[in-house]
């Protein structure tokens, strides 16, 4: 894997600017595994799926934003608005996630301790796939709109 050059990084810091700009709802859904697990079918998610038949409750929390529905472990923001504070470091290969500190809220974290992390490592890896398809979604979208006007 080579390193992630700045212009990548600058491109995916203005992507996530304008998702924050959208102010796109986060809705929070309580539903049966049953319902998670046909959601996730649906949209090809196996990984999901094997996440969720090792838990053993009837239900479990998803959250929408647009047409993505995920599955966390801790609560959200209601709304992509409300993320103000942020900034992406390049970190080995990659880049990280600085956020604010509990102690220090009107600054971004440069640097974080190595539990914090592993915790940014797993939410680029997640932020990168909700990226991929929010491309394809909008690419998806695009194509039905000029379908429709053909019509």
């Amino acid at each position: 894997m080579e390193d992630i050059p700045e212009t990548e990084i600058d491109r995916i810091k203005e992507r996530m600017q304008d998702i924050i700009g959208q102010n796109i709802p986060i809705v929070r859904q309580r539903v049966t595994c049953e319902e998670a697990v046909e959601t996730y079918r649906q949209m090809g998610l196996e990984d999901k799926i094997a996440l969720l038949v090792t838990r053993p409750h009837l239900y479990v929390t998803l959250y929408k934003m647009a047409d993505i529905v995920g599955y966390f472990y801790g609560g959200l923001a209601i709304s992509t608005g409300y993320i103000h504070l942020f900034d992406l470091h390049k970190y080995y290969k990659g880049f990280r996630v600085a956020v604010p500190d509990r102690t220090a809220p009107t600054q971004a974290r440069k640097r974080g301790a190595a539990e914090q992390n592993v915790q940014d490592f797993q939410g680029i890896r997640a932020l990168g796939r909700y990226h991929r398809r929010l491309e394809h979604r909008g690419a998806q979208l695009e194509d039905s709109r000029r379908q429709r006007r053909r019509a």
